[in-house]
């Protein structure tokens, strides 16, 4: 069972995750551990349950056709679902608390968050790699990967709403409640 009213879920759910995939395919499956990076669904949704959902899904059993155990496979997923609600620009509930609470943008508190969000990555990054060469696995061939032109020829219309998204939280400072309905309303309708 999923949790509802994700604007994770409403992108899922119309790409069946397979743009958000194969872009992380195309972009990082070449290099050791680079399929396990899952750093695009962490900026789609700020709820570590509903990135595992999501991103479990896929991550969870490419990773473990690339060699990894399963209990490696499904820690590495959590703690990258974890680092979604830390990572701009949709982060945890506590984010959007502290932009209320201290009567600041919300855009300030995602910008104070972006270096440490962005080192949390980097490390689990680190470690993922270090231990793919412990096992000895290796990217995936480029020939295998689906070209990032076409991935994004295909799933362009998914990075609209996002894109809207971010404009409304970040830059116009629309409350996020309402900007959130705004994107859900563009992920149903961008694809028409």
């Amino acid at each position: 069972r999923t949790p509802k009213g994700s604007y994770a879920l409403e992108v899922t759910s119309l790409a069946k995750g397979q743009t958000l995939a194969s872009s992380a395919f195309a972009t990082s499956s070449t290099v050791v551990g680079g399929g396990t990076l899952t750093l695009r669904f962490g900026t789609v949704s700020g709820s570590a349950v509903a990135n595992v959902v999501v991103g479990g899904a896929i991550t969870i059993g490419m990773m473990k056709r690339n060699g990894y155990p399963p209990h490696v496979a499904g820690a590495i997923e959590a703690v990258s679902s974890t680092g979604g609600q830390i990572m701009p620009p949709v982060m945890g509930i506590t984010a959007f608390l502290i932009a209320e609470n201290l009567n600041i943008p919300y855009g300030e508190v995602a910008l104070a968050a972006l270096v440490p969000a962005l080192m949390y990555y980097f490390s689990l990054y680190v470690q993922a790699d270090l231990e793919a060469a412990k096992r000895g696995l290796r990217g995936s061939p480029a020939s295998e990967l689906p070209r990032a032109r076409d991935v994004m020829r295909r799933g362009w219309v998914f990075l609209v709403p996002l894109g809207i998204l971010v404009y409304m939280l970040v830059f116009a400072t629309y409350r996020a409640d309402f900007a959130g309905l705004v994107a859900a309303a563009a992920t149903l309708l961008v694809p028409l």
